[in-house]
């Protein structure tokens, strides 16, 4: 796929990761939280390496961009610093017929893990460095993102475009490591 066909980027608002942030998409973080996490059928844990090829060389040059849900939960922990490992697209339906979906993007803290139950629309498309990730053996249901074009006539591919609006809300995560280690 040529670099041109990409052209159109549709913006996202990325937040930091919080406990209040993270609670309208039904995610929690499974190392600070009283929650217990069952899991239901067989599950791998993987360290996957997303070199800074991914989005170009395998995202883009297979499918496009697309968001993701399953049936089983999982677990994704950057282990890279987080201006480093890239941002998690979380959505959720705002109403029962699934036709108004909202999105945001959020940067993981370092050694934090993100418990994904099952169902939640997400994509791992955006990540970068390495990440320990804990997955089901299910189907995946994953929709490449498309739009209509301006004529109407036609769909075409796009992906999200991060535009510097980083929001920090004031109940940021409290780090329960000790050290620099939450720094990577």
């Amino acid at each position: 796929m040529n670099k041109e066909t990409w052209n159109n980027e549709f913006g996202i608002l990325t937040l930091s990761s919080s406990f209040k942030a993270l609670s309208p998409s039904g995610c929690k973080f499974a190392n600070n939280t009283e929650v217990r996490v069952s899991l239901l059928q067989r599950h791998g844990t993987f360290d996957v390496k997303y070199q800074a090829n991914y989005l170009p060389g395998f995202v883009l040059a297979q499918n496009g961009p697309g968001l993701e849900r399953h049936q089983f939960s999982h677990l994704d922990c950057p282990h890279e610093h987080f201006l480093r490992s890239g941002k998690f697209i979380l959505g959720k339906f705002v109403d029962k017929a699934e036709t108004e979906l909202h999105l945001t993007a959020f940067i993981i803290p370092c050694k934090h893990t993100l418990h994904i139950p099952p169902k939640i629309i997400h994509s791992n498309d955006y990540l970068q460095g390495t990440w320990r990730t804990m997955l089901g053996r299910d189907d995946v249901d994953r929709v490449i993102l498309t739009r209509q074009t301006s004529n109407g006539n036609l769909t075409e591919r796009f992906m999200f475009d991060f535009p510097g609006n980083l929001l920090v809300l004031p109940d940021v995560v409290q780090h329960s490591y000790h050290g620099n280690d939450h720094f990577c």
